[in-house]
């Protein structure tokens, strides 16, 4: 039986440990050409003026992130301390003065390109993709599992930033708000972020179903072109369910596999609903620790040109709740892979317990817009992003040690680290030193 840690051990085991270099320690096993990355962008300030390298800007922006430090002005306060100018000049084997303020970050981002810096994200995302670190998680062996979702990141009441998303109220009132689309790869625990589309509106109303489906269609076709040859399949809410996204997914050879909801696609319905009249459907019943489940499924049911697969589990629980999930997928149902249909149909939640749940609960603050520029809140979601990447496989590898508590535990004694201690010639010996990470582990 595993004993519990005591608190004066908790403090033994800490007293030496220096998180902040467990951050670099990922970046440089993981992302060994993430500084050639950064310097590859094209550096739009006028050469005579540059007091900081861009390389500089956007590392401290990144660990601000990683510290969870949730605005600018508070990131001025927590990094202006002789401890963190220095690990930041043992970082670059450079000494520094100071460290960029929030003002000169802004101004930079005002002009560097956002695709410039999404191909940093792009890059690191190739990487793991070389590495095979989300290889055993695909679909059948082939196929990378991609969730496409959109959320609100604020709301003002007078427009932000030109493009802003409109919304009129029943009460007279108008609300401007930046929505974003995002797609992530589903990696074990992880949701990897791979691409973001930002919805921007040029009319004066807003139809977010309408809006959303122009980004997806933007996004995938970004993606395309990014990942030649990437086997994908898209999973998406019920929203997506309908000829354009499907048509896309068969232009690219992409499977899918999307929320299926009653009254989306009537025809399918009627299809459906007509086998299902003739106990022509394959039904399966069991339970489990989480309740009784019962399964049902169909395969080509006809929807225009296409043909689909529609594959449910009804789940009664202890109390007698019952939950339905269905999910229309391209993918081939049979008596043995039904049960792991609905298990990928389910991992899309990933994206939004570990992707945006993190991003807006747990410390990185993504609801919060940094700037009033539209370029530079781009850069500065991007960067979040790029962040999040790295604390993910930081918090795994943190898990493998028995160390991790918390996702806003972690970044705290990350920030703690950073201002503390200063990086010692064991430090750097240990970070640039090879180490193995566990794939996989339960939580």
């Amino acid at each position: 039986k595993k004993m519990k840690t005591s608190r004066k051990e908790k403090r033994d085991r800490e007293q030496n440990l220096n998180m902040f270099s467990d951050v670099l320690k990922i970046i440089q096993h993981r992302f060994s050409g993430f500084s050639k990355w950064i310097n590859s962008i094209s550096d739009p300030r006028h050469q005579s003026y540059i007091k900081y390298d861009q390389e500089l800007i956007m590392m401290v922006r990144i660990l601000a992130s990683c510290c969870h430090i949730e605005s600018m002005r508070n990131m001025n306060c927590r990094f202006n301390s002789s401890n963190v100018i220095d690990n930041f000049s043992i970082l670059f084997n450079k000494q520094f003065d100071e460290l960029p303020h929030g003002d000169t970050i802004n101004n930079y981002f005002k002009e560097v390109s956002v695709e410039q810096v999404k191909n940093v994200l792009t890059n690191m995302v190739k990487q793991l993709i070389k590495d095979r670190v989300c290889e055993e998680y695909r679909i059948n062996g082939k196929y990378y599992q991609i969730v496409l979702d959109a959320t609100q990141l604020n709301s003002y009441k007078v427009e932000h930033t030109p493009g802003s998303l409109v919304t009129h109220h029943a009460n007279g009132n108008v609300s401007y708000h930046n929505n974003v689309l995002m797609a992530q790869l589903i990696c074990g625990n992880m949701a990897v972020p791979v691409d973001f589309e930002w919805l921007e509106n040029s009319e004066t109303g807003y139809d977010k179903q309408d809006c959303e489906l122009k980004a997806a269609k933007r996004l995938l076709k970004r993606l395309k072109k990014t990942y030649k040859r990437l086997n994908i399949c898209i999973s998406a809410d019920a929203l997506y369910l309908g000829e354009p996204i499907i048509e896309i997914c068969r232009e690219n050879n992409w499977k899918y596999m999307i929320t299926y909801k009653e009254g989306v696609i009537k025809t399918a319905d009627e299809y459906y609903q007509t086998a299902k009249e003739h106990n022509d459907t394959h039904r399966y019943n069991e339970s489990d620790k989480e309740g009784k489940k019962n399964y049902e499924y169909y395969n080509e049911i006809e929807y225009r040109d296409y043909k689909i697969n529609i594959v449910e589990m009804r789940l009664t629980d202890e109390e007698g709740k019952v939950t339905k999930f269905a999910y229309a997928t391209n993918l081939n149902i049979t008596e043995n892979n039904y049960k792991k249909r609905i298990g990928e149909g389910r991992r899309r939640w990933k994206g939004e317990n570990k992707g945006f749940n993190d991003l807006k609960n747990h410390g990185y603050n993504i609801k919060h817009a940094y700037s009033y520029n539209e370029n530079a809140m781009k850069v500065h979601t991007v960067l979040q992003l790029i962040s999040h990447l790295i604390m993910q496989l930081v918090e795994h590898y943190e898990r493998t040690k028995g160390r991790f508590e918390t996702i806003k535990e972690l970044g705290y004694k990350i920030k703690e680290a950073l201002r503390n201690k200063v990086l010692s010639a064991k430090d750097i010996r240990d970070i640039n030193r090879p180490f193995q990470i566990r794939r996989e582990i339960s939580y």
